[in-house]
């Protein structure tokens, strides 16, 4: 059959395929004409209109899914010519689902109305690249195609629909889906519908600047639209989060929504892994459940037993990072499946239980109104050990610990589900602990000076560096990575080196060493630095930001109109530490501007120094003391981090000993 039979044949058949809606698309695109788009002149590109129609068709034992995109685009410029003159389609496929592109359409509109349609038979697969509009941490395999003849001035506008065929009973078929309503441009309108016979479906908005909310009833049988016209871009602020300020909305579908079971008493029964949906999964490091609960039988100490649970859940992970950022990080469906089989296999060793489902605070908050488990981002197990105390065991953490709790999910409102010995579950409404991570990085340099060799001071750097809480957990994990491959190990730390904590461009390191213990890393690293300067020159300066991390500017664009609140969820504390061995040829020029006690309510940061036998310090300690500031804040706020910015890029001047 060829692209227009086929095109033709499913044109036709819009009342069987094809929601209304999505029907309405197709047809619009054939009539569509330039728009006068006067607003927003002066930005880069304008989304006149994005609009999303899902339509979810069943058969006798699977489900098709047809979503149909239509969108368009004014172009103002250059950047914006760049960004949006070619279109992604998704194009993957797994086990259970399959994704096919149906039909697509592309063309360009002038001011003269003079229209250029895109040949679209030939598309290109390409993995998709970053900052790709549309496409927010979104992955995997896409259809590339480039817009014909669009110029500064023109409207892009296309339409597609993808069908996705899901290998599932109707009655089992569900979606769950966050969608987001904003964008790094400014958009006109932007229009979600879902209209699929035999399904239920349940939206929930939030942050909409038309006051609508969670609470809001959105739930019909027979179809829902819902619209937001005007939508602010993205903050470009720093430390904003669109996920928190921006509007969005989650929507659920499924065969069968009833008052009587929206509730989360329902979840709950309904969280009940059995044998069917758990044996022929192996979650423990390629081991059956049954053959894992042998083994776990053979341990007698409940919190050795965890432990080894977490070390067999997490080897899978571990030996990939790189697959487990890529495909399992994000994904609640691996992790729900993850604690379907924890919790069977807790069931089996007659342990009690408490099961925390979690959203990251950098990604939203609990919707107690929205009753699924896919709104969560994480899970902690719970377990009483020997002493009675509770202890915490993360799901999908590589290389984590018993008791590790990220301060994303820390002291947040969360749904608990508690688990007794024989399986009977109840749940409530709580909080996970409030652990103060440490967060804290470290670094001590030692600056020696050597001899004047041509036109270069030469200088020797000797680095240690100790990371402890969060930032532990990091660089732990990139570690342990590496250690995997002892081959490339040492390639691999030196690039590290070099790229992450290295300031300035060296020839190469002489040595390093790092040693991870329970609670910290310790880096300690060596590099030769060549100080530009001539052979008879009497004064050298050095800058505290050619060896600490100085990330502290503010540009003039960002400093005024402050208009969304910042986080600050995973800023370390920081404590530097420099010393210059002067030897007895040089001597530092005091600077008592380098004393500063700065301790308000964003911020607290001390500057002090010493010099005493050729030997210089100068200590920095510097904090934020609030997770997220807001807009009224945002002066003082800004005054810390002016303060940090001048204490590291302030001059050290030393000259030649008399």
């Amino acid at each position: 059959m060829n692209k227009f039979i086929l095109t033709s044949f499913l044109l036709l058949s819009a009342h069987f395929l094809f929601s209304q809606n999505e029907a309405n698309e197709w047809a619009t695109f054939e009539t569509s004409i330039y728009e006068v788009i006067e607003e927003y002149k002066e930005e880069d590109a304008v989304i006149i209109f994005d609009r999303l129609h899902v339509n979810a068709v069943n058969h006798a034992k699977s489900v098709d899914k047809f979503e149909t995109f239509h969108r368009k685009i004014k172009i103002n410029s250059q950047y914006g010519l760049e960004q949006f003159n070619t279109i992604y389609i998704p194009s993957y496929s797994n086990r259970f689902m399959r994704v096919s592109l149906v039909d697509c359409k592309l063309k360009t509109i002038n001011k003269n109305n003079q229209t250029s349609v895109s040949d679209t038979s030939n598309f290109e697969i390409t993995t998709l690249p970053a900052n790709v509009p549309f496409f927010y941490k979104k992955k995997g395999k896409v259809k590339m195609l480039v817009a014909k003849n669009l110029h500064i001035g023109d409207e892009l506008e296309y339409v597609y629909t993808i069908r996705t065929q899901y290998d599932v009973l109707p009655e089992y078929y569900y979606d769950f889906e966050r969608i987001r309503f904003s964008s790094d441009y400014f958009c006109l309108e932007k229009t979600v519908s879902f209209e699929s016979p035999r399904y239920e479906t349940k939206i929930s908005p939030y942050n909409f600047h038309d006051n609508r909310s969670g609470e809001t009833d959105f739930t019909y049988a027979d179809g829902v639209k819902i619209t937001l016209k005007n939508i602010r871009k993205n903050a470009s602020e720093i430390f904003a989060n669109d996920d928190l300020d921006q509007p969005y909305i989650y929507f659920y579908t499924a065969h069968r929504i009833e008052k009587e079971e929206s509730d989360w008493k329902h979840v709950v029964q309904e969280f009940n892994p059995t044998p069917q949906n758990t044996k022929k999964a192996t979650i423990f490091d390629g081991e059956s459940l049954l053959t894992f609960e042998k083994e776990l039988n053979e341990i007698s100490n409940i919190t050795e037993k965890f432990e080894l649970i977490l070390e067999r859940i997490n080897a899978p992970m571990e030996s990939s990072v790189y697959m487990y950022k890529r495909h399992v990080e994000d994904d609640m469906d691996i992790a729900l499946a993850y604690a379907y089989q924890i919790s069977r296999l807790i069931k089996r060793l007659q342990i009690p239980t408490k099961i925390y489902f979690v959203v990251d605070k950098s990604y939203g908050k609990f919707a107690q109104d929205l009753f699924s488990l896919n709104q969560f981002t994480d899970i902690l197990f719970s377990f009483k050990d020997e002493n009675g105390k509770e202890r915490f065991m993360p799901v999908l953490k590589p290389f984590s610990k018993l008791d590790y709790i990220p301060s994303g999910i820390s002291d947040v409102e969360c749904l608990i589900i508690n688990q007794s010995e024989t399986g009977k579950k109840l749940y409530s409404i709580g909080k996970t602990p409030a652990v103060k991570n440490s967060n804290h990085i470290k670094q001590s340099t030692s600056v020696t000076f050597n001899e004047i060799i041509r036109d270069s001071l030469h200088l020797t750097v000797d680095n240690q560096m100790v990371f402890e809480g969060e930032s532990f957990i990091e660089l732990s994990t990139i570690i342990n990575f590496y250690e995997k491959y002892p081959k490339s190990l040492d390639r691999n730390m030196r690039s590290l080196i070099d790229n992450e904590y290295v300031m300035l461009i060296i020839d190469s390191l002489v040595s390093y060493d790092y040693v991870i213990n329970d609670n910290n890393i310790e880096l300690s690293f060596q590099y030769y630095l060549k100080n530009k300067c001539h052979a008879s020159a009497k004064l050298f300066e050095i800058q505290p930001e050619a060896f600490f991390d100085n990330h502290y500017y503010t540009a003039f664009s960002l400093r005024e109109n402050r208009t969304v609140p910042g986080y600050l969820y995973d800023k370390p504390k920081l404590t530097y530490n420099l010393k210059v061995l002067t030897g007895s040829d040089f001597q530092w020029m005091e600077n008592t501007d380098l004393k500063y006690d700065l301790t308000d309510a964003q911020a607290v940061l001390k500057m002090d120094y010493s010099n005493l036998n050729n030997e210089f310090n100068y200590a920095l300690n510097f904090k934020y003391n609030k997770d997220h500031f807001q807009v009224s804040d945002w002066d003082e706020f800004l005054n810390s981090r002016d303060m940090m910015y001048i204490s590291l890029s302030r001059g050290l001047y030393f000259s030649r000993a008399k």
